[in-house]
């Protein structure tokens, strides 16, 4: 009886560290899973992108969002560097995301902050540059950290707290630190 408990105990360890590594998009997932029990790991970097991007920009529709194709380690410490940013973004969040904006703004996925940062810092064609940081998404909650920058001394990072209900991902707040540019 004692071997079958451990067993049983050894089978739901191995389980939820699976399931929670699913849950994270960022290092310590090769492969993010874009689908949980609640929405799609895209739909919601989108919702808080388009609330970040409209308090660093103003309200009403962008041009082009432009989004760094790699997830960053820390986008909450300082405005982040994307040489730090190594972890490639799923193919499937890219989509989910792009959708999530259409609505919104044109999504493009960039390889570095230089190619769409001008020469007095501004980002090119009326745009902003979004760096991910690495989101956790468990079931209908999610907490996503990113930052979003229109120039130089235009800038803001923090982590939201989404949920998910009716069918979307919603801001209910923020967590932990946040910084403004």
């Amino acid at each position: 009886m004692v071997l079958g408990g451990l067993v049983t105990i050894a089978l739901v360890a191995v389980v939820w560290v699976s399931v929670a590594d699913r849950n994270r998009v960022g290092p310590s997932s090769s492969a993010a899973v874009s689908e949980n029990s609640g929405g799609s790991a895209g739909s919601g970097y989108g919702v808080a992108i388009r609330e970040l991007a409209e308090q660093v920009n103003g309200p009403g529709e962008l041009p082009v969002i432009y989004v760094l194709e790699r997830t960053c380690p820390d986008v909450m410490s300082a405005p982040p560097v994307d040489t730090d940013c190594d972890m490639p973004i799923p193919a499937a969040v890219r989509r989910d995301l792009t959708a999530a904006l259409r609505s919104f703004s044109r999504v493009e996925f960039v390889r570095t902050a230089a190619e769409v940062t001008g020469p007095d810092l501004e980002i090119v064609h009326g745009g902003v540059l979004t760096m991910l940081g690495q989101a956790r998404f468990s079931g209908e909650t999610a907490e996503v950290p990113l930052a979003v920058r229109k120039g130089g001394l235009n800038g803001q990072g923090l982590t939201y707290r989404l949920s998910y209900r009716d069918g979307q991902w919603h801001i209910t707040g923020n967590a932990g630190s946040a910084w403004i540019s």
